[in-house]
């Protein structure tokens, strides 16, 4: 039996475990924790040794291709996709808050640019490339990674500008869901696999398309951002009026 060391040190310090656990169902790997916490590492290390923030920008652009030249020599000792992909996405949020430009990126002059950049890159033309040689698979992992990256960093400026706009109340629904955001991602892998295997019928967590993707996709969005914080916020209702009656019975 061949011994591939670069794979048995890949299993043992669990460098691979992203891509591991993502690949059973979604129910049981709450996907995003390792990322955000791999994330919060590399940012904790720069923040305390590097100040600059150019070299930080250098250093997590040479983090991001080395992940991807990772994935283009097929080594096992590659982390999931999902980390060059959302890593730079994860990073920005950091860099704003550090050079203060919030204010100044929340003009609505802005969806001149997030507009464009959402019609844009929604569409993946992805296809038109090939891997038929290491230089079109890196340019097709670049191309791939950096559509993703735009494309949220775009909708969430896009939904920020949108937001302040309609100028919701502070006690909005959004508030809400806000508040309560941490428990709905830790629930949604749960809830989207019981979705598609106990409602749908479906053996795989993503449906790519046809009618059911979006029926999936409407009953997730009704039932995390709607349901759930409602349940969330009349159990906490309920537990308080208990709690202040069992408080008012006691004897003085």
């Amino acid at each position: 039996m061949k011994i591939n060391p670069i794979a048995l040190l890949s299993q043992v310090s669990m460098m691979n475990i992203f891509d591991a656990l993502n690949t059973i169902y979604n129910w049981s790997s709450l996907w995003f924790i390792p990322y955000l916490l791999a994330f919060m590492l590399i940012f904790c290390l720069l923040e305390k040794y590097v100040k600059n923030i150019r070299i930080q920008l250098f250093l997590v652009t040479v983090l991001w291709l080395s992940t991807i030249l990772l994935w283009v020599y097929d080594t096992p000792m590659r982390l999931g996709q999902l980390f060059s992909e959302f890593l730079l996405v994860f990073m920005v949020g950091f860099w704003v808050n550090k050079l203060k430009i919030y204010s100044k990126i929340m003009d609505f002059k802005m969806a001149y640019i997030a507009v464009p950049s959402v019609a844009l890159f929604a569409f993946n033309f992805q296809g038109l490339f090939n891997y038929n040689n290491l230089v079109n698979t890196f340019n097709a992992y670049v191309y791939s990674d950096s559509r993703i990256i735009i494309l949220s960093i775009a909708l969430v400026l896009l939904a920020l500008l949108l937001g302040r706009k309609a100028k919701l109340p502070q006690n909005s629904f959004i508030t809400l869901i806000a508040s309560n955001s941490a428990f709905i991602y830790l629930a949604e892998p749960f809830i989207s696999y019981a979705i598609l295997r106990l409602l749908l019928g479906q053996t795989v967590i993503y449906v790519a398309d046809g009618t059911i993707f979006y029926v999936y996709q409407i009953i997730r969005i009704v039932i995390l951002l709607v349901l759930l914080p409602l349940g969330l916020m009349a159990g906490t209702r309920l537990y308080k009026k208990r709690v202040s009656a069992q408080l008012t019975a006691l004897p003085r």
